[in-house]
Parts: C-alpha cells; structure tokens; sequence
C-alpha cells in the first residue's frame, strides 16, 4: 500500500504508521519539527471543514506532543529535507500556519 501512490502518499503513510499520527496531524506536517534524529514535535493539525491549520485537539497553542521517528520513517523524510519531495504543507493545505 506504500508503494500505491506518489511521494506525498509514501510520505504521508509513512508518518501515519511510523509516528502514529492523525490523518489531520500528517496533513500539517512541517519538516522544521523534527527536532532529533528520533522525535518529530506534534504541533499543529489541519482542520478537517475548513482546510485551515489548527492547534491540536486537547492542547494550547505552543504545545505539541513527542513522537518517535522509526528509522523507515526519517529515511522517507530526508529527501524532503533536500528539496526533493513535495512540502507537505504547501502541497496539502496551501493556507497559512498558525503562529505559535
């Protein structure tokens, strides 16, 4: 199923079952929140109605939560880091992010 679709579904599904993130949290995904080379920073979601980026659910704006990264799941995300995978953020949800 990975394999199924383009670079943003890999990366998308691989941030779902790698990281255990929310459909809305993988769709907001910001490449500056992978903060060590084994956590990824939860800090903001898309809204679901209104394609908007918002807080997450149960949290203050500023808060986030710490999930591991699985080695698969950097693997997936380096080319990103250079440029070589579509910006989720722009590619997903073209409307401007919380500030924070």
């Amino acid at each position: 199923m990975r394999t199924a679709g383009d670079d943003t579904f890999l990366l998308i599904a691989d941030l779902m079952s790698g990281c255990g993130l929310r459909n809305a949290e993988a769709a907001a995904v910001d490449l500056p929140d992978l903060v060590s080379r084994d956590v990824y920073r939860v800090t903001a979601q898309v809204n679901q109605t209104s394609g908007h980026y918002a807080r997450l659910k149960h949290r203050k704006i500023g808060e986030y939560r710490g999930v591991p990264l699985p080695a698969r799941t950097r693997r997936t995300i380096a080319p990103a880091r250079r440029g070589r995978l579509p910006r989720l953020r722009s590619a997903l949800c073209p409307l401007s992010r919380p500030s924070r």
